[in-house]
């Protein structure tokens, strides 16, 4: 919202989704099921989630896609992406973030697993004014330096990190 009231001069075209508007609406993180593991979705399913996924999925088919999440394990901006290759070394450092995790063996039935391109930029919870300086930061960032707005977009030289496999979590985990 900060960034479309600034009105940015826009150079290209650029779609903001909001998606999963039902949940948001309620309060809660999803209607069904967690909308980042039900990538690529069913346009049939019973699943508000796994419909949405399928409708999502066609909009971002062949676009770069910033994908942002809240998330309550930390507070400094983080990048994350499905390998740290050419491709995605650029997207990554759009962002101007100090850290990218290659979560590529722990994406499945996500956007970003899915996709295969994109950088979902974690703040700690939007509901906090430092998260939301942080994520509107990450988009005119990653805007700018994509060429989809005018201004000048710090570019990011990240510390890299990768995930080799996925801890399951426990009714113990912290």
């Amino acid at each position: 919202e900060a960034v479309l009231e600034a009105d940015p001069e826009v150079r290209r075209p650029v779609a903001f989704v909001v998606a999963n508007e039902a949940a948001a609406d309620r309060g809660e993180p999803w209607v069904d099921e967690n909308l980042n593991r039900a990538f690529p979705g069913d346009p049939a399913a019973d699943s508000h989630e796994s419909r949405l996924a399928a409708a999502v999925a066609e909009v971002v088919e062949g676009r770069r896609v910033l994908d942002l999440h809240a998330t309550v394990s930390t507070e400094r901006p983080l990048a994350v992406v499905t390998g740290i290759d050419d491709r995605t070394r650029p997207l990554a450092r759009a962002t101007g973030v100090p850290q990218v995790a290659d979560l590529g063996p722990v994406t499945e039935g996500s956007m970003i697993g899915w996709h295969g391109a994109g950088v979902p930029r974690r703040p700690h919870s939007t509901a906090t004014p430092a998260a939301t300086a942080n994520a509107t930061a990450v988009v005119y960032n990653f805007l700018a330096n994509e060429g989809v707005i005018a201004g000048d977009g710090s570019l990011g030289t990240p510390t890299h990190f990768r995930a080799f496999d996925a801890v399951e979590k426990g009714p113990e985990w912290e």
